[in-house]
């Protein structure tokens, strides 16, 4: 009978000891085509700093991944050299429960003068740039 006593408090302990439905971690918000734009010019300001007064910058978030997930195409200049290719980002939550975002690029270089000015072959001519990175939203 003793056995049977302990058994039950001690059951009882553990299911008052149980998380609640407020202790778990929210849902991240639904990322929008406009916020995606704007993480994705901030990634670009960051790891392209001459990007930022660009007025050759055209960015397009037309490919929803899932509800906090977008992948953008991207295409910018500087001289000679031109850039595009695509970027995806995402809500993460940071330290502190913060609200931030994560991206990854994928970026084709290429050097016109390279091709028109000493007539090389087109891959010669490019590079690909690849960088990760997190900012806060």
């Amino acid at each position: 009978m003793r056995i049977v006593g302990i058994m039950a408090s001690l059951l009882t302990i553990l299911v008052s000891a149980a998380p609640s439905a407020s202790a778990e971690p929210k849902q991240l918000p639904k990322l929008y085509k406009g916020a995606a734009t704007d993480f994705t010019g901030r990634a670009l300001i960051r790891e392209f700093p001459f990007t930022e007064d660009a007025g050759s910058r055209d960015i397009a978030c037309n490919q929803r991944i899932n509800r906090v997930r977008y992948r953008c195409e991207v295409s910018f200049g500087a001289g000679d050299v031109g850039f595009k290719g695509g970027i995806k980002v995402r809500y993460i939550v940071k330290a502190g429960n913060r609200l931030g975002y994560r991206y990854a690029l994928r970026v084709v270089q290429t050097n016109y003068y390279c091709i028109y000015g000493l007539d090389n072959p087109r891959e010669e001519c490019q590079e690909t740039v690849r960088k990760t990175g997190n900012g806060y939203a």
